[in-house]
């Protein structure tokens, strides 16, 4: 099943998006390199930060199940807003 979803997700969701997103911001319909160069930085911190929280996860004290869903619900909420905002952009132009 992990696998499944897996598959949709990268194929069915991500690849679109990835290539709406690189031609909304660079105007070019090919610019993965400058796309994985920008986001590069934020895809550090964010390993950084999921890598502190299970270091010290056992001294904080958080169930992990309930920080899962609350990070999901951080991270879908803007995610729906910037697709919203792209999707909009494709039609008006």
């Amino acid at each position: 099943m992990i696998v499944s979803f897996g598959t949709y997700f990268i194929i069915w969701h991500s690849w679109p998006s990835l290539k709406d997103q690189t031609l909304t911001l660079y105007n070019k319909p090919n610019a993965y390199l400058a796309y994985l160069k920008d986001a590069f930085p934020y895809w550090i911190i964010s390993i950084l930060g999921l890598s502190l929280f299970f270091m010290y996860n056992d001294q904080i004290g958080l169930n992990p199940l309930a920080l899962f869903f609350a990070f999901l619900a951080a991270i879908t909420f803007p995610h729906v807003l910037v697709i919203f905002g792209l999707h909009q952009n494709f039609k008006l132009s």
